[in-house]
């Protein structure tokens, strides 16, 4: 079953804290979750899903989130979902409350979103992610250049017969 963005989306971050923290807004992810519209992108989503029928799924936003955060940082789903339990910025992304990030997620319910929303669903996120570091400066040309030289080198590799010669051998 499909769990929507609410309309008006309240943000729980400050309520399991007894000093609610003092995030710094010039930070990028903060600049990015300020940005992206996870209420129009909970709705071009929606169609993944079966309405009605099924347990609640997690938060759009949560799971949105946890991509940008896997791929702004290059690491595994095991470590974006230790960095949700950890990082006060990666919950606010995620808007998500301390005590909801600890309890929140494995790292297989992200390879289950990746596979329920399919290529389309990862491009309609890649869209507004875009969509929204272009606004903010971040991305400018429509082109990108890659670098493809080829450097030779001389490798000697362990089953190298002058490696086991030279080097394998017990003195």
């Amino acid at each position: 079953m499909f769990t929507g963005e609410p309309k008006s989306y309240q943000y729980s971050f400050n309520k399991d804290f007894f000093v609610a923290p003092i995030l710094d807004k010039n930070h990028l992810i903060i600049k990015i979750s300020d940005k992206i519209d996870f209420i129009g992108l909970s709705e071009r989503l929606k169609k993944f899903y079966c309405s009605g029928r099924g347990r609640p799924s997690k938060p759009i936003r949560a799971m949105i989130g946890l991509l940008i955060l896997k791929h702004l940082y290059n690491c595994s789903d095991v470590e974006v979902t230790d960095m949700l339990r950890r990082d006060l910025y990666a919950q606010y992304l995620c808007g998500l409350s301390f005590k909801q990030a600890h309890k929140f997620i494995n790292a297989s319910t992200l390879t289950k979103f990746r596979k329920r929303i399919g290529r389309e669903g990862i491009k309609i996120i890649e869209e507004e992610v875009i969509r929204c570091l272009r606004k903010m400066g971040l991305v400018r040309g429509r082109k990108m250049i890659c670098d493809t030289t080829i450097v030779r080198a001389n490798i000697k590799y362990p089953l190298d017969l002058d490696y086991w010669n030279n080097y394998g051998r017990r003195r």
